[in-house]
């Protein structure tokens, strides 16, 4: 039934009743989608949703949900070796005797971990590793017995022991990092642990893999593949943000397309770029990780009518800001505004074009200062390339 409050009736909530139909699901993850068929110009705004769920076998849960992650070697902090392999991302970080890696991983429910796989590979007798969440060991186990042969070795006669939950062990971080350059070698093997979990608490917990013996050549880890079980938690999920924020001054953009900078006093590094419509200025911005974008703040200066700045990262809109009417007949030039600009957008990992556009001015332009992007992230960053 059609109902029109002339926009006073969006904080009535209603409930549909009973919809649909029943649906078998098999065993595994599944993706809900919600898609608005049909609306009027004012759209609809949903609340939330109310499942009944059966399950054919009653003594399981039918809403285990479990999730894998593979977490490369070159991912951790503390390696001081990268070499080339045919790895999953073309490295592996070489580990010896007492040296080890560390990953910080943020729960957002208790969570039950499981150690899946270990793919590495190493060119000489056995080595000892063993993998930790914060003091806890999850699993142990040691590589088999293999001649050298100049990195010809078979990917199919190497056999291991493993132990679970043992001593802990504290090594020292090793300084520096750094490549040996050489010729991708192929000799990865993949280890599949016996069953192991180990229950963690939502939070931040470290991960650390240790090198507990090693023969002098050590071991090559290429990844690690984690099972992690949320149980009947359907906020699922194994990201904590960390929010960062990144300055750019106007400046450091390269200035071809614009008039070029103005000294001004009140600016942030005492210089703007002043701009007209039309006139852009962009630069390369590297993403590692996974980046979300939420919010813009542009430092700027206009004297006269309102102008519109646009953000884009590539094509990408961002967001639109129209700047404040302020007419001081040529000396509001150094009045330096601050806007901030709620606009989220989610930057998987990669370079990335930035461009500030004057996309409409009066006569007279605009000048920018500065451009500072909130962002939130697990493990990565947002940077000028």
């Amino acid at each position: 039934m059609p109902v029109s409050g002339h926009g006073l009736e969006w904080n009535n909530f209603r409930t549909s009743g009973i919809i649909g139909k029943g649906i078998r699901l098999d065993s595994g993850i599944h993706e809900v989608e919600i898609s608005v068929v049909s609306a009027d110009k004012f759209g609809v705004e949903l609340d939330y949703m109310s499942f009944s769920v059966e399950t054919l076998l009653p003594d399981q849960d039918p809403f285990k949900c479990v999730s894998s992650k593979q977490i490369e070697a070159e991912s951790f902090k503390g390696g001081e070796r990268m070499r080339l392999r045919e790895a999953s991302k073309e490295y592996a970080i070489n580990l010896k005797n007492g040296e080890f890696l560390q990953k910080n991983i943020c729960l957002r429910v208790h969570t039950d971990v499981s150690l899946n796989k270990i793919v590495y590979s190493n060119g000489g007798t056995s080595n000892t590793l063993s993998v930790y969440a914060d003091a806890s060991k999850i699993v142990t186990f040691t590589t088999g017995t293999l001649a050298y042969s100049h990195d010809e070795q078979s990917n199919t006669s190497i056999s291991g022991t493993f132990s679970l939950n043992g001593p802990s062990t504290v090594a020292t971080l090793p300084p520096g990092f750094t490549s040996n350059g050489a010729v991708k070698e192929s000799n990865l093997t993949t280890f599949i642990p016996p069953e192991n979990s180990i229950n963690l608490s939502k939070g931040l917990h470290v991960m650390t893999v240790v090198v507990e013996n090693s023969d002098v050549s050590g071991i090559d880890l290429d990844y690690m593949s984690f099972a992690f079980n949320f149980g009947n938690n359907l906020l699922q999920g194994i990201e904590c943000l960390q929010h960062q924020s990144v300055l750019m001054e106007a400046e450091q953009f390269p200035l071809e397309s614009t008039r070029g900078l103005r000294f001004r006093s009140n600016a942030s590094s005492n210089r703007t770029v002043y701009m007209k419509q039309g006139d852009i200025i962009k630069r390369s911005v590297c993403v590692i990780g996974r980046v979300k974008v939420s919010m813009t703040t542009i430092l700027f200066s206009n004297d006269g009518p309102a102008d519109q700045i646009s953000i884009k990262f590539q094509s990408i809109p961002m967001a639109t800001l129209l700047t404040t009417v302020n007419s001081k007949n040529g000396t509001a030039w150094n009045d330096i505004e601050s806007k901030k600009i709620n606009s989220v957008l989610f930057l998987n990992e990669g370079e990335y074009e930035l461009q500030v556009v004057a996309s409409n001015t009066d006569k007279y332009g605009l000048e920018i200062d500065a451009l500072i992007l909130d962002t939130f992230t697990f493990d990565g960053s947002l940077m000028p390339c």
